[in-house]
């Protein structure tokens, strides 16, 4: 009992201390405390969880001053940490929902797009009405320009908003920029039915009136079947 009581007690103080030094940003003291914690107790995942979000921290300040070898020893550092939380196994879907997305944004920082989507991809099988994580994964491939997989996402995203009836007025972002990946893959009418969406949103959107004038007119015969009307001059002055 003592001796149990003493790894509470010594999990604790150094656990403690890791929280008021990333509160201060001092993600140097911080990783300290989180590693002296997840000695006192192996057993304890927040150790391991929050000592890799205070070395991601640092992973971070050396990407920023080019030192990509010390960036990629840190990032291994925190997928350590990460996967051993996940042996660890916390049993609480949040949790784990929390940890595979951690994963899939140090291995997307890594620029390891298909380990980073096979991690977010875990995260949304456990949450797959998340749509909050979807886009968020929807906007990591976007900017990498991985249009596949970003329209994949934002479609996924938006039909969960859809049918649970939460689209609002932030949503025209997501429906632009789907129907943009839309465009850039040539599937024409589906971009015009996200463009359309858009416009549902905000009547008045010149950009996407502008999109979707010009994805008309590339689509020609094929929007023409698909019982669009190409935009006259007036509408879009």
């Amino acid at each position: 009992v003592s001796a149990d009581e003493n790894i509470v007690s010594m999990f604790g103080k150094h656990f403690n201390r890791g929280v008021i030094a990333m509160k201060n940003s001092d993600f140097d003291k911080a990783a300290l405390e989180f590693r002296l914690a997840t000695i006192a107790d192996p057993e304890n995942y927040t150790g391991y969880y929050q000592h890799a979000q205070a070395v991601m921290r640092q992973a971070e300040a050396e990407k920023k001053l080019g030192n990509e070898e010390e960036f990629m020893a840190l990032t291994d550092a925190v997928i350590r940490d990460l996967n051993r939380v996940l042996e660890i196994d916390p049993n609480d879907k949040e949790v784990t929902v929390t940890v595979h997305q951690a994963m899939g944004e140090v291995l997307y920082s890594r620029d390891d797009l298909p380990a980073a989507q096979a991690s977010y991809q875990e995260a949304i099988k456990l949450s797959p009405e998340n749509y909050n994580l979807i886009l968020t994964v929807a906007d990591r491939f976007y900017n990498a320009q991985d249009w596949e997989k970003a329209a994949a996402y934002y479609q996924d995203a938006l039909s969960v908003k859809e049918r649970l009836n939460v689209v609002d007025d932030k949503d025209t972002a997501n429906y632009s920029a789907l129907g943009n990946a839309l465009s850039k893959l040539d599937r024409r009418a589906e971009a015009m039915a996200a463009y359309q969406k858009v416009l549902e949103l905000a009547p008045n959107d010149t950009g996407t009136l502008y999109n979707l004038m010009v994805t008309q007119y590339k689509a020609g015969e094929e929007a023409e079947k698909a019982g669009y009307e190409l935009l006259r001059l007036e509408d879009f002055l």
